[in-house]
């Protein structure tokens, strides 16, 4: 499921991000040969974490408007469309989708919950007229 995925390289971007600021704090304390080599080592890691999580985030679709509501387009959001203050609605819908397991389409305002079985894996319902 792109979803899935998107969501795991999203994940590992962040904690490279974490990472980077957190081997700068390091440098500026003590500066020496490993906290410049971790520096500028979490530094390559998150811009190639980036790049491979911005692919995946584009291949993940929404299954009703075929938008890709993990990236911010710049095209007007749906009036339902889920937006955290400082941020975008695609990043928005990546933080809710990391630790809620659903996130709401800005472009069509569905949401979507990762946990829920999809429609096409539920045994068909028998009616009681069907039981005899």
């Amino acid at each position: 499921m792109p979803f899935v995925s998107a969501m795991f390289w999203a994940a590992m971007h962040y904690l490279c991000v974490v990472a980077w600021i957190t081997s700068a704090v390091m440098f500026a304390i003590r500066r020496d040969q490993l906290t410049s080599e971790l520096l500028i080592g979490s530094m390559v890691l998150s811009v190639l974490s980036w790049i491979w999580a911005f692919f995946k985030r584009r291949a993940a679709r929404c299954p009703l408007c075929k938008g890709t509501p993990l990236l911010n387009s710049g095209a007007l959001p749906h009036g339902r469309a889920v937006r955290l203050a400082p941020l975008n609605h695609g990043v928005s819908a990546t933080l809710s989708l990391l630790f809620t397991q659903e996130f709401r389409c800005m472009y069509c305002g569905n949401l979507y919950d990762l946990l829920k079985p999809c429609q096409s894996s539920r045994p068909p319902v028998e009616s009681e007229g069907d039981a005899q």
